[in-house]
């Protein structure tokens, strides 16, 4: 969340912000062709019968790739403002970095939970989406308007993101546990990593990756607000920060996703 004001976009005069934006679009980017590529070159694991679009009728697996594409569009549109000497940054910088959040943070939900064939995927995803609503009418609120937004919105985000987190947990558990007991049946059963060969440290590592960056990385966009709020941070830090962290919770998020995903399908895993 930023304020809207021009004196306060007076940072992205700033040859660092002006790299910033460059790196992190050339990120984005290549993340996109890379993940694109590599799913519609896939055609199914070996030994099974080759599927010329084997992911084409698999989409709710490919949803990295627009997150990472709708944020290669976001940054292509800052380069393109600081091209064009930054004349109407509000519009650039404010609202076009919410409607990037807008439609990546939903998706990146949904993206999650579908990975992971956990529920309330479009319940959670909206509820995400009100909460990057609430960040939009903060930035255009004075206070201390600006403030009850940020407030409910925060309060959404915490709830949502524990839903989703014990929710994440038990499927982590599930997928690399050494056992699994079904409650009041005195029996062991064969662990779900055990049966499907899932508990690879390589196949562990990816989804570890992506969780962090899901859960970590979006605790952090908060704080941001409130250090830049009470001038803890300059605008030129935020605004680098934001970079990183979107860097983290989209490209790393999806690559280390995709990763995953190709694992699994390769072990007949669904």
């Amino acid at each position: 969340m930023a304020s809207s004001t021009e004196e306060d976009l007076e940072h992205l005069h700033s040859s660092i912000v002006h790299i910033t934006d460059w790196i992190v679009f050339f990120i984005m980017l290549g993340t996109t062709m890379t993940i694109s590529y590599k799913l519609m070159s896939y055609h199914g694991a070996p030994g099974t019968t080759f599927k010329l679009y084997y992911f084409g009728y698999r989409e709710e697996r490919t949803l990295s790739v627009i997150v990472c594409l709708a944020a290669t569009v976001s940054y292509y549109s800052r380069i393109c403002e600081h091209v064009s000497g930054d004349q109407s940054p509000t519009m650039t910088f404010v609202y076009t970095k919410y409607l990037d959040y807008i439609v990546t943070c939903p998706v990146l939900t949904m993206d999650l939970l579908w990975t992971l064939n956990l529920p309330y995927r479009f319940t959670y995803a909206i509820f995400i989406f009100c909460v990057i609503l609430c960040g939009l009418l903060a930035s255009m609120t004075p206070s201390p308007g600006k403030y009850l937004y940020f407030t409910m919105g925060l309060c959404l985000f915490a709830f949502t993101w524990f839903m989703i987190l014990t929710k994440c947990y038990i499927r982590f558990m599930q997928l690399f546990g050494k056992r699994f007991i079904i409650p009041n049946q005195p029996r062991k059963h064969q662990s779900f990593a055990s049966k499907h060969n899932t508990r690879d440290k390589n196949i562990r590592e990816k989804l570890s990756i992506a969780l962090v960056c899901y859960f970590l990385v979006w605790a952090v966009y908060p704080v941001l607000w409130l250090l830049v709020e009470f001038k803890a941070i300059d605008l030129v830090t935020s605004h680098v920060a934001h970079a990183i962290c979107d860097v983290l919770a989209k490209a790393v998020y999806g690559m280390a996703m995709h990763k995953f995903v190709l694992m699994l399908d390769k072990r007949k895993v669904r």
